[in-house]
C-alpha cells in the first residue's frame, strides 16, 4: 500500500484550513477554545467537535455507519478494510472521546494514497450522504469522478394498492 504523509517538506501540515484540521489538533491534544471573547475569528470547541464528527462519517469510521457504506468507503479510498474496522472499534471503546477520534481520523488519512486524494474524499462524501455527486472539470468537460459508483435506488412504494 502506498501511504502519503500529510506533511509538506517545510513541516507545515496539509490539513490546515481543511475539515481535518480539527482532528489533527485533537490528536495533538489541542482543544479549541470553549467560548469567544474576541469576536468570531477563532474556532471554538463545538466547531471542532462538529468537524471531527463529519470527518469520521466521511472516512467511514463513525460507529453508527452501515457496513455497506464502510465497504464502499474502503474501495473508494483504497485502504485496507481492517484499518476502518480497527478505527471504528477503537472509537467505540474510548467512548467517543474527541482526542481518540482525532487520532483515528489522522491514522486513516495517512493510509489513503496521494493519487487523486481530493476526488477520492469527494466521492467518499457522496457515499456517506454528506453531499451530492461532484462534477470535475477535466479536459474542458464537466464529468463525474473516476471513483463514481452507480447507486441503485429502491423502487417506489405502491400507494393505494392493497
Amino acid at each position: 500500500m502506498e501511504g502519503n504523509p500529510l506533511i509538506k517538506s517545510d513541516d507545515s501540515s496539509l490539513l490546515l484550513g481543511t475539515l481535518f484540521e480539527a482532528a489533527s489538533d485533537a490528536a495533538d491534544g489541542i482543544q479549541w477554545q470553549i467560548g469567544s471573547n474576541d469576536g468570531l475569528l477563532k474556532p471554538r470547541f463545538i466547531t471542532q467537535l462538529r468537524h471531527i464528527q463529519r470527518a469520521a462519517i466521511l472516512l467511514g469510521i463513525a460507529p453508527d455507519i452501515e457496513q455497506s457504506v464502510r465497504e464502499e468507503t474502503v474501495q473508494i479510498l483504497r485502504i485496507p478494510g481492517q484499518h476502518l474496522s480497527d478505527a471504528t472499534r477503537e472509537i467505540s471503546l474510548c467512548n467517543s472521546e474527541y482526542q481518540c477520534y482525532g487520532r483515528e481520523i489522522c491514522h486513516i488519512l495517512q493510509c489513503i494514497p496521494a493519487e487523486m486524494l481530493f476526488e477520492r474524499l469527494a466521492e467518499a462524501g457522496v457515499g456517506a450522504g454528506l453531499w451530492v455527486t461532484p462534477l470535475f472539470f477535466t479536459n474542458n468537460i464537466l464529468q463525474k469522478s473516476p471513483f463514481h459508483r452507480v447507486r441503485m435506488r429502491a423502487s417506489p412504494e405502491k400507494k393505494g394498492d392493497h
